[in-house]
């Protein structure tokens, strides 16, 4: 390698290193609030699409009206916040989901869960 590369690719590196330091330090943390958002959108709309293959019944219809009520609060609100309060009843309603069956016994825990964020909130 000749001598002038060398001080070039070195140039260049650090050059690099610096830009991205620079753009880090300034966006990081709007690069990192946009991506969170992006992947709870997707999970959010995973879970839709996935409720809508569970079987008909009046527990889904429930359970649907719960997610889109987390979606309306989080739209007005801060995202990352809303996600983060009703992550649990998420959590649950993606675990009572993966049979494509929604049990009453299992529709009974979303429900206490979906009450006890509310009360929650109010204090």
């Amino acid at each position: 390698m000749k001598f002038g590369c060398l001080f070039k690719s070195i140039f260049l590196i650090i050059t690099i290193i610096g830009i991205a330091y620079y753009i880090i330090d300034k966006y990081g943390e709007e690069i990192l609030d946009y991506g969170v958002d992006e992947i709870y959108k997707n999970q959010i709309d995973r879970l839709i699409s996935n409720i809508d293959k569970v079987e008909d019944s009046v527990y889904k219809d429930r359970i649907k009206l719960y997610i889109f009520d987390v979606i309306a609060k989080a739209e007005k609100g801060d995202y990352n916040k809303v996600i983060d309060n009703n992550l649990n009843i998420l959590l649950i309603i993606e675990e009572s989901i993966k049979d494509n069956r929604i049990e009453e016994e299992e529709f009974i825990k979303i429900n206490q869960e979906y009450i006890k964020n509310e009360e929650l909130k109010e204090n």
